[in-house]
């Protein structure tokens, strides 16, 4: 059942109209959230980059208490539930950071090349490089971390709606501050069915998959560059390169050639990721509204 049947809410809405008895199978996207305008969508990408910028500051850092404290924000990030989105199977569930999963990732980032070599910096770009991120996790981590967003944006339809006030809960969340740069507990009050609250999406702000994507990533730049670096004039005066199936099968770990070229160019003042963004920002079209309702068919 979605959101406007379970309310008897007629017409369009700006929100994204998901079952909410199961996961729909889309992801709250940042690069969706970088493309969309006004204010909130400027405050939720303000969010993820001081959160991803202090959790990479406090990885560089030597010092024990910085370890320690870049280790808590990442363990911070509990799975979210109310906003139905993602792979869950026969129910709602998220997925985030779990201890194990927190302590794997601080591992990496502190000894993946392309994030000591700041080719990595934001929380979109993670997939790019680190095998045990993908979709879900990220859609999951975003939605933690500009929780307080999306609690503002679900008040303000509420206030819209009224038939979504008809039962209101009020939980304590932990919310990352980016004053204290930690973890707090806040109370939100919102809708509440199917045995857990509803945290209301904007419809741009998602995606059916993740718009930085490592396979486009590989094919475009890591790939290209090494043709670019390998290429030469051949005995008969043509330019000879090496082909992309060559390099397919040369490269299988696309995300290892991804970190490695990535890094590479990025000490020598090219920013490949920087490029990759901007493409992705010309190409990017939100999914319409018939798009959204098909892909969140039961």
């Amino acid at each position: 059942m979605r959101i406007t049947e379970h309310y008897l809410i007629q017409g369009d809405v700006p929100f994204l109209d998901v079952h909410l008895d199961h996961d729909n199978q889309l992801f709250l996207d940042p690069s969706a959230i970088r493309n969309a305008a006004g204010p909130r969508a400027r405050q939720a990408q303000a969010l993820l980059q001081a959160y991803f910028i202090e959790v990479l500051r406090l990885r560089q850092s030597v010092g024990r208490e910085d370890q320690a404290r870049g280790r808590a924000l990442l363990a911070g990030l509990h799975e979210p539930n109310e906003n139905r989105l993602g792979f869950s199977q026969g129910g709602v569930g998220g997925h985030a950071i779990g201890p194990g999963i927190a302590d794997d990732l601080w591992d990496l980032l502190g000894h993946n090349p392309a994030a000591v070599d700041a080719a990595l910096t934001r929380i979109e770009d993670i997939p790019l490089f680190i095998h045990q991120v993908g979709d879900d996790l990220i859609s999951d981590l975003t939605t933690r971390i500009i929780y307080p967003v999306l609690a503002q944006f679900t008040s303000e339809m509420v206030q819209r709606y009224p038939a979504l006030g008809q039962r209101l809960t009020t939980e304590r969340i932990g919310i990352y501050s980016p004053q204290t740069q930690t973890w707090e507990e806040e109370a939100f009050t919102l809708p509440y069915a199917f045995d857990r609250q509803i945290l209301l999406i904007p419809k741009n702000w998602v995606f059916w998959r993740l718009l930085m994507d490592p396979d486009a990533f590989y094919n475009r730049f890591a790939t290209t560059s090494v043709q670019e670096e390998r290429q030469r004039i051949g005995a008969d005066g043509r330019l000879w390169k090496p082909s992309k199936a060559s390099l397919n099968d040369e490269f299988t770990d696309h995300k290892q050639l991804n970190t490695d070229r990535a890094a590479l160019h990025r000490q020598g003042g090219r920013d490949l990721v920087a490029e990759y963004r901007t493409q992705v920002d010309q190409e990017f079209e939100p999914l319409t509204d018939e798009e959204l309702h098909l892909r969140t068919a039961a």
